[in-house]
């Protein structure tokens, strides 16, 4: 018995250290050399938030984009959680939270009254406007938790983006969004075209 338990001791932590590789793997960390930092002023920060906001409302009026669905309604609330900016402020990222009533949830859970769904945006400048695209990698569904929504819902875009590959294996993104050289990467030729 003590030598069954000898070879099987091993072999449970070589394959627990194995599942938990595997694991951490999927995250990937953007090196601080590569991390990029935009400073944007508070009044064009405010302007693209009013131009963003007003865009996406009218998607989900209009049940266009990530806003398809007919559980989005009049009741929804569009929440701007974040928008991250290219390094010429032409190009950005935009993650934002809808938040529906419980009464549009087929199970219903009385302990709250309502719950979040997360998407990400791709923008660009065009002249005074700015266009978006939805960004269909990830996305975060039926959270009842705000705070615990925003955070997963960057954690795929900050953590998970880069390790994104196709059917060969190759890396798709190469990057996450808050590496430099995202914002030149092959992404925006494939949703959007930035423009001068």
């Amino acid at each position: 018995m003590k030598q069954y338990v000898n070879y099987v001791v091993p072999i449970f932590l070589g394959i627990l250290l194995l599942a938990c590789h595997r694991t951490d793997s999927q995250k990937i960390y953007t090196e601080e050399e590569f991390k990029l930092y935009t400073t944007v002023e508070s009044n064009i920060y405010s302007r693209d938030s009013s131009i963003i906001l007003e865009l996406l409302n009218k998607y989900l009026q209009n049940h266009k984009q990530s806003f398809y669905s007919d559980v989005y309604s009049a009741s929804t609330n569009l929440i701007l959680d974040t928008i991250l900016y290219g390094p010429d402020l032409k190009q950005l990222v935009v993650f934002v939270l809808a938040r529906n009533s419980l009464k549009e949830q087929i199970k219903l859970d009385e302990k709250y009254k309502s719950y979040y769904d997360g998407f990400c945006y791709l923008g660009s400048r065009k002249n005074n406007g700015i266009e978006l695209e939805w960004f269909k990698r990830f996305k975060i569904s039926n959270y009842y938790n705000e705070q615990e929504a925003k955070e997963d819902l960057k954690a795929y875009y900050f953590t998970k983006l880069a390790s994104v590959q196709d059917a060969n294996g190759n890396p798709v993104y190469k990057f996450n969004v808050d590496d430099k050289r995202f914002w030149k990467g092959p992404v925006w030729s494939e949703y959007l075209k930035a423009t001068d």
